[in-house]
């Protein structure tokens, strides 16, 4: 909680000289107390001011504002399961997918790479996560997406408008889920299947149920464990739309 740095600088240095695998050393100032990294202010004494993690063939940047999973063993696993989930309900070649709560382009661009002629839109409120994703896209050479910055639930209009009508939407919300005003666009939206990842079970269970009245039925559920031992859980869920 305080400005000043004795030694830091210098125990940044050993730490990296001794643990190579150390890639960045981050000094963070938070005006309050608490468990999680709300830095007020940063500075990076040590190392690169982002890492690199290879996902499904994609090489990603991260950094310290941006979101990525931790287990990066399991994260491969998330992004087959949504793949999979995905290409099984089948949309042609060139599906038009809108990707909410985005991140850093996670899942946005792995689609975009698997599906060469489809057209990806990716929504994220964090401008660092848009910024990131735009560059993974550009690093990559994946072409066929965009990314906007913003609250989902006031850039869904703009999105919707950049992209058409989707045939798939994924949503990735932080735990508290889908805002209510998200649901409900989500159902006005009408998209043939809905690829919800989820965190949390509880706000899964309720947004599940605010969704199905709208005319859609859960066909699959795969949970994936990123945090073996601990009661924490990802679920991928797939919904299709119901015929008339």
């Amino acid at each position: 909680r305080s400005d000043a740095l004795p030694g830091v600088p210098e125990l940044a240095q050993e730490i990296r000289a001794r643990y190579p695998a150390v890639a960045s050393f981050y000094w963070t100032i938070s005006p309050e107390k608490g468990d999680a990294i709300k830095a007020h202010r940063e500075t990076l004494l040590a190392g690169k001011p982002q890492i690199r993690e290879i996902l499904d063939g994609i090489e990603f940047l991260i950094g310290t504002k941006t979101f990525f999973q931790t287990n990066t063993i399991q994260a491969e696993r998330l992004c087959e399961v949504v793949a999979g989930l995905r290409e099984e309900a089948g949309h042609g070649p060139r599906p038009v997918v809108l990707d909410l709560y985005c991140g850093v382009g996670t899942f946005a661009l792995s689609t975009a790479r698997r599906s060469p002629g489809a057209r990806v839109f990716g929504v994220e409120l964090v401008e660092e996560s848009v910024e990131a994703a735009r560059e993974n896209a550009r690093r990559n050479g994946i072409e066929g997406v965009e990314f906007l910055a913003g609250d989902v639930g006031k850039r869904l209009p703009e999105a919707i408008r950049a992209v058409g009508q989707p045939d798939v939407v994924i949503v990735d919300p932080p735990r508290a889920g889908l805002a209510p005003d998200v649901c409900r666009d989500l159902a006005a939206l009408a998209p043939a299947q809905i690829l919800y990842v989820s965190c949390n079970p509880a706000a899964l269970a309720r947004d599940l149920a605010a969704l199905t009245p709208a005319g859609y039925e859960v066909v699959a559920v795969q949970p994936v464990d990123l945090f073996p031992h601990t009661r924490h859980v990802e679920c991928v869920v797939l919904m299709s739309r119901v015929d008339e």
